[in-house]
C-alpha cells in the first residue's frame, strides 16, 4: 500500500488548496444539480436515469456488468447522481454542505444551502442522516459561540423548525423508507447492510492475539483466516472483505494504528476553522459507518481539513 501514502504525500505536498476547493465545488454542484434532475424526472414523469456511464470501464468487482446497470434504473434502487450508490454521493457532498452553510448570508446563499441537503435526503442514506445531525449541531454550537442575545435567541426558532420539518419529512415515502434502513441492526449477527458497515469487523477483530490487536495484521490473507473462523463469517461473501475506515485501522494498523488516527484528526481539528472543525467531525463520524480507508473520500477529507486549518490565524500564532 505504498502507492496510495505517496499518493496521499503527493496531494497534501503538490496540489493548490484554492484551485483544488474551486474544481471541487464546480463538480460537487454538477452532482448535486444531477441528482436533482434524477429526482424532478422520477417525480414528472416516472423514470429514473442511471448518472453512470455505460462505455466507460466497471471496476466494481460485478461479474455482469449489464444486470448492474439494470439495476440502477430498477425499482429497488436509490438516486446517486454520478456515483455508484448513493452513499459515495453522500460523502462527496457533504464538505460543500459544510462550506455554504458557514459562509451563507443572503437569500441565495441559503437556496444553495436547501439544495444541497434536500438531495442529501432524496438519497435516503442512513450515512447522510447521521451525518446531517452532526453538520447541523456544529453549526449551532458556532452559531451561539460567535454570536450575541440575539443569535441565542434564534436558535431555538432554528430548532422548532428544523424538528417540524423532520416531523413531516418522516411522513413522506422517503422518509418511511429511510427509518426501515434503521432497524437493519436490531436483527444481531445477519448480513444486513447495517451490520456490515458498522459491527462486523469489530467481530474479525476480536479473533485476533493480543500481539494483533496491539500491532494489527497488514496482510489480507492472515485476515482472511480471521474471518473465517469469527463469528460473523457466514455474513461474508466470496471477495468480501468489507469494513469501515475506523476498522481498517484496528485490523490493519492494530490499536496503536486506531490512536495515532485519532491523534490526526484531533491536530486537524485544534486551532482550525469553523468549516475545518466540521469537516473534521463529519469524516470522523463516517469512518465508523462507512469504508474509506487510504482512499480518495479519505485523502479529500484530510486534505480539506488541513488546507482549512492553515487558513486558520490561530494556525499562525
Amino acid at each position: 500500500q505504498i502507492e496510495k501514502y505517496l499518493v496521499l504525500l503527493a496531494v497534501f505536498c503538490l496540489c493548490n488548496f484554492n484551485k483544488f476547493l474551486s474544481l471541487y465545488k464546480k463538480v460537487a454542484y454538477l452532482s448535486v444539480i444531477f441528482l436533482i434532475i434524477q429526482k424532478v424526472l422520477l417525480l414528472t414523469t416516472g423514470l429514473k436515469i442511471s448518472g453512470i456511464a455505460e462505455f466507460l470501464p466497471l471496476d466494481l468487482g460485478k461479474d455482469d456488468a449489464s444486470l448492474y446497470y439494470e439495476y440502477l434504473i430498477g425499482e429497488t434502487s436509490r438516486l446517486s447522481s454520478f456515483f455508484s450508490e448513493p452513499a459515495l454521493f453522500v460523502q462527496y457532498v457533504l464538505p460543500l454542505l459544510v462550506i455554504e452553510l458557514f459562509s451563507a448570508k443572503k437569500f441565495k446563499d441559503w437556496l444553495k444551502v436547501g439544495l444541497i441537503f434536500i438531495s442529501i435526503l432524496w438519497t435516503e442514506s442512513g450515512n447522510g442522516l447521521l451525518v446531517l445531525i452532526i453538520v447541523f449541531i456544529s453549526y449551532i454550537i458556532h452559531y451561539i459561540i460567535s454570536g450575541g442575545t440575539l443569535k441565542i435567541i434564534i436558535v431555538p426558532v432554528i430548532l422548532a423548525g428544523a424538528l417540524m420539518f423532520g416531523q413531516r419529512y418522516i411522513n413522506t415515502e422517503s422518509g418511511e423508507k429511510l427509518l426501515e434502513r434503521q432497524t437493519e441492526l436490531d436483527s444481531g449477527i445477519e448480513a444486513s447492510s447495517g451490520f456490515v458497515r458498522i459491527l462486523r469487523g469489530y467481530y474479525v477483530y476480536d479473533e485476533y492475539s493480543p500481539l494483533e490487536k496491539l500491532i494489527g495484521i497488514n496482510n489480507l490473507s492472515k485476515q482472511v483466516e480471521k474471518i473465517n473462523t469469527c463469528k460473523a463469517a457466514h455474513t461474508f461473501g466470496e471477495d468480501d472483505y468489507y469494513a469501515n475506515t475506523f476498522q481498517k485501522f484496528l485490523l490493519n494498523t492494530g490499536l496503536i494504528g486506531a490512536i495515532l488516527f485519532f491523534v490526526i484528526m484531533a491536530y486537524l481539528f485544534r486551532d482550525n476553522t469553523p468549516v475545518g472543525r466540521t469537516i473534521v467531525l463529519v469524516y470522523t463520524g463516517l469512518s465508523f459507518i462507512a469504508a474509506s480507508y487510504l482512499g480518495p473520500i479519505m485523502f479529500m477529507y484530510l486534505y480539506m481539513a488541513n488546507g482549512y486549518k492553515q487558513q486558520s490565524p490561530k494556525c499562525h500564532v
